[in-house]
């Protein structure tokens, strides 16, 4: 796949994510995968800047499926001499906020306070390198729960993208 979409010659340009920080909203990530565990920012900063979850926001990221920990392998994923992520040389944090056994107005709720983290994971509006490149949502609404064009995230999605967050 990362043939595919040509990655490949980006990394022979140099471009593998190294100074780079990317997040996800997911089902969290396991901080402790070998593939992962020496690129999560909290080796070196914070939790609460690396980690948001408002279940176990004291805890490591874990993932309460897998989901998240797979997706994050794509974005960053290595291991000895194999990179099988799209970047990485670059570090991560997360947000667990789905599937994490809530009704889905509890679910929204959160995914609009990790969008608010993500602009300020730190909580020191003075920095800057805390806040991430690019946020992943590998996640959806189910089908008829809010009309077409729902502006639900719209405003947060706005807010992250003016201050240069890419979403994806």
């Amino acid at each position: 796949v990362l043939t595919q979409i040509n990655v490949p010659t980006l990394w022979q340009r140099g471009l593998n994510g190294k100074g780079r920080l990317v997040c996800s909203f997911d089902t969290g990530v396991q901080e402790s995968h070998p593939a992962l565990a020496s690129k999560w920012r909290g080796t070196h900063a914070s939790l609460g800047s690396s980690w948001f979850s408002t279940i176990k926001p004291d805890s490591l990221p874990y993932d309460k499926s897998g989901h998240g920990t797979h997706t994050m392998g794509i974005m960053v994923g290595s291991a000895a001499a194999d990179s099988f992520g799209v970047a990485p040389s670059a570090e991560w944090i997360t947000a667990g906020v789905i599937d994490q056994g809530k009704s889905l107005t509890a679910t929204i709720a959160d995914i609009l306070l990790a969008y608010q983290w993500a602009l300020n994971p730190d909580g020191n509006p003075e920095t800057t390198d805390d806040v991430p490149d690019v946020i992943l949502n590998s996640w959806g609404v189910p089908k008829g729960i809010f009309a077409p064009c729902d502006g639900t995230f719209g405003q947060a999605i706005a807010n992250v993208e003016a201050a240069g967050v890419v979403t994806v």
